[in-house]
């Protein structure tokens, strides 16, 4: 999808993809890195992902991109959310798929830490279980200050 969009804009393409890297930030993301500095120095004009997400899920990180972008000249492109970021309103459609990004991740870790703390009176395990169907015990070790089972 992604090589057919800038063939058809007679881009040429290199392929960086960070296999199970989180996009929570840009920290800890060395080919990302990488590639925003390529940007940033001119040997590469534009950032092209397949969805915002996969690139960022903070608002800072994104509203810095966009500002070294324009700063440096080269462009963000995300084709399937119709983002670009010369445009202005692809910008304020990146920002709020950025802020819904971050929403979603938030929501998440509540969702997870709920569910743990619900696991915890019951000294229930996390992960797979040892046999399927039947909940792992734990002896004390599991949580923090939770007590033996």
């Amino acid at each position: 999808m992604l090589r057919e969009g800038a063939q058809r804009r007679g881009w040429d393409v290199e392929l960086l993809r960070e296999e199970g890297k989180s996009a929570k930030s840009v920290a800890g993301r060395p080919l990302l890195q990488e590639a925003l500095r390529r940007l940033n120095e001119g040997e590469a004009d534009v950032l092209l992902a397949v969805r915002l997400d996969r690139v960022s899920r903070s608002v800072a990180d994104f509203a810095g991109m966009q500002d070294r972008a324009g700063r440096n000249g080269w462009g963000f492109v995300v084709p399937c959310s119709n983002i670009d970021t010369s445009d202005p309103s692809s910008r304020f459609t990146g920002n709020i798929l950025a802020a819904a990004a971050k929403y979603e991740r938030e929501l998440l870790g509540a969702r997870t830490r709920l569910g743990m703390a619900r696991m915890m009176p019951h000294a229930i395990k996390r992960g797979l279980p040892t046999h399927l169907g039947t909940p792992r015990r734990c002896s004390g070790q599991c949580f923090p200050g939770s007590m033996t089972a």
